[in-house]
C-alpha cells in the first residue's frame, strides 16, 4: 500500500486529470437523457478545471512554503556549522578566519532555490556533482 501512495503522490497531477475526465463524462450520464449531453460535459469540465486550478495552486503554494522553510533550516545549520568550525574551542578568530566566516555567512543569508539551481547547473556542466535539483 505504501508503494501505491508514493506513486499516487509523485504523479498526483496525472491522477487528478484522469479523474477529472472521468467525472466530466460520468456526471452527464448520471443526470440522464433530459439534458444536452455535450453541454453537460462542457459545463462539468469547466467546473472540474476550476477545481483543478485551486488544488494545483494550493499544492504549489505548499511546496514553495516547504522549500522556503527547508532553506531557512539549512541556513541556520550552515551558520552554526561554519561558526563552530571557524572559531574552534577558544571562540577567537583570526582575521582570515573571520573574513571566511563572513563570506560563508553572506552566502548562507542569500541562499535561494534559484541560486541553488543555478549552482547545480554550473556544477553539472563542469562535471563535478550529481543532480541536486531542489
Amino acid at each position: 500500500m505504501r508503494r501505491f501512495e508514493q506513486h499516487f503522490v509523485r504523479h498526483i497531477e496525472l491522477w487528478l486529470s484522469a479523474a477529472g475526465i472521468v467525472v466530466a463524462f460520468v456526471v452527464p450520464m448520471v443526470l440522464g437523457s433530459g439534458i444536452d449531453f455535450w453541454k453537460a460535459v462542457a459545463l462539468t469540465a469547466l467546473v472540474v478545471s476550476f477545481l483543478h486550478g485551486i488544488v494545483f495552486w494550493s499544492v504549489k503554494r505548499r511546496q514553495a512554503s516547504v522549500r522556503a522553510q527547508t532553506i531557512a533550516e539549512v541556513r541556520t545549520m550552515l551558520r552554526g556549522l561554519a561558526w563552530t568550525r571557524l572559531t574552534g574551542p577558544n571562540e577567537q578568530t583570526s582575521s582570515p578566519e573571520q573574513r571566511a566566516f563572513d563570506d560563508v555567512h553572506r552566502l548562507v543569508d542569500t541562499l535561494t532555490e534559484e541560486r541553488l539551481n543555478r549552482w547545480n547547473e554550473s556544477e553539472q556542466q563542469a562535471g563535478r556533482v550529481a543532480n541536486l535539483t531542489v
